[in-house]
């Protein structure tokens, strides 16, 4: 039964993840990528990064980032008139300078964060899984009103992700060690059967396009406006990926310590490189990988490769999945329900008063923002910057330790930078 379980977990996280290939594709082909070369290159780069993360003894699953991609077209390609050719040269300089970081950080003995505040990435992490689960089913909705609404159950996803839901819960509260690979399995049958997704009629597709992608990165810019954007972009993109990666790998490989998510964050860094030479951007721990719930070995890596493997050939398939991804929400919701469980084991909280309302006060500002602006670095940097200072202002910034003090600074920069794109 471990074996298959093993299995089981690999598989739905892998299932639940292959739309975001789609997603990303679908992106760069907006910037003037061709479609196919950066479908087939996100599914090279997402079996190459899940495998070499089982080297790592991470059983994740890697992914082209959707938040990334995301900025990388709309803000600096589309709205800034870069190329695709460029988006990709930025990915590869900010994976350069991404993996001079983690080297540092493996090589430094100092805790990075107070332990509090890790625990508070790791809430912040779970609420947000269950945010996005509930957004992607359309469960709720954004509101002319207020931040968002519940959406109608007229509609075939939303009713579909929340019956997907509640049989998820049902099965972890039975205690059932598969609840997650059932709820996610039913959802996708009953969907199909019911029509609301169908297999297409050519379903595969070989591989294609790479020759219009492989080795078109450039740092080339036209202008000094250009330029500055390029540098600048570079410089912050490591610190969107660091947070996404070090956040992920922390809530989902509560047993990896510091050391393997150093290597685990440093070796999706490098794969940034070859994934821009490729064609596509670079590579985060996926949130469907949440549904690990800590599992580890070679049986979980296995069958995560085997989707992944089958899903370099099933663009199709996983385009259907993608435009009625109810398989998914049970899937984020759940992981983020039992990543609560785990985590109301233990609430390491400092002794002293002072300090640990700065905790407090920091674990919510995570915890509120991360689900609300999707940006790993805007919750992390608030969160530092809302401990930095409440302790300032308790007249206790003698206890601010250098690393915080070096990431209040590194996000500061952020920020700015963030103000003026």
């Amino acid at each position: 039964m471990g074996v298959a379980k093993d299995i089981f977990t690999g598989v739905a996280m892998a299932l639940t993840a292959v739309g975001e290939l789609v997603v990303t594709a679908t992106m760069l082909s907006w910037a003037g990528a061709n479609f196919a070369a950066a479908y087939t290159a996100g599914a090279i780069m997402s079996l190459l990064g899940t495998l070499l993360l089982s080297r790592q003894g991470l059983s994740l699953v890697a992914m082209p980032s959707v938040t990334v991609t995301a900025y990388l077209v709309f803000i600096i390609a589309i709205s800034n008139g870069l190329g695709w050719q460029q988006i990709l040269g930025i990915s590869a300089a900010g994976s350069v300078l991404g993996i001079g970081f983690w080297l540092w950080a493996s090589r430094h003995r100092q805790n990075l964060l107070p332990p509090a505040l890790c625990w508070g990435i790791c809430l912040a992490v779970a609420v947000y899984l269950i945010v996005q689960g509930l957004n992607l089913g359309r469960i709720i909705v954004t509101s002319p009103w207020s931040v968002t609404m519940v959406g109608g159950f007229y509609d075939p996803l939303a009713y579909w992700s929340l019956v997907g839901i509640i049989l998820t819960l049902a099965l972890a509260a039975c205690r059932c060690r598969l609840a997650l690979f059932y709820g996610m399995a039913f959802t996708l049958v009953a969907t199909l059967l019911e029509g609301f997704w169908v297999i297409p009629a050519a379903p595969f597709f070989l591989p294609e396009g790479l020759d219009t992608s492989v080795g078109q990165l450039t740092g080339a810019a036209g202008t000094n406006k250009e330029l500055w954007l390029f540098g600048l972009t570079s410089l912050c993109l490591p610190v969107c990926l660091g947070t996404i990666n070090a956040s992920s790998i922390m809530a989902f490989a509560p047993a990896a310590g510091r050391q393997q998510q150093c290597k685990g964050a440093g070796t999706l860094s490098a794969l940034g490189i070859v994934g821009a030479l490729l064609g596509t951007t670079p590579l985060a721990v996926a949130p469907t990988a949440a549904a690990s719930q800590g599992a580890a070995g070679r049986y979980v890596t296995g069958g995560a490769a085997a989707v992944l493997l089958l899903a370099l050939f099933m663009e199709p398939l996983a385009a259907a999945w993608a435009d009625f991804p109810a398989m998914t929400v049970p899937v984020l919701v759940g992981s983020g329900f039992l990543l609560i469980l785990r985590l109301s084991r233990e609430i390491p909280l400092s002794a002293g008063e002072d300090t640990r309302r700065a905790e407090l006060m920091s674990i919510t500002v995570m915890t509120l923002l991360l689900p609300l602006a999707h940006n790993f670095a805007t919750a992390l940097g608030a969160g530092i910057w809302g401990y930095i200072i409440f302790m300032v202002f308790a007249g206790r910034a003698r206890d601010i330790s250098r690393c915080m003090a070096a990431g209040g600074a590194l996000f500061a920069f952020y920020f700015a930078y963030s103000m003026f794109i």
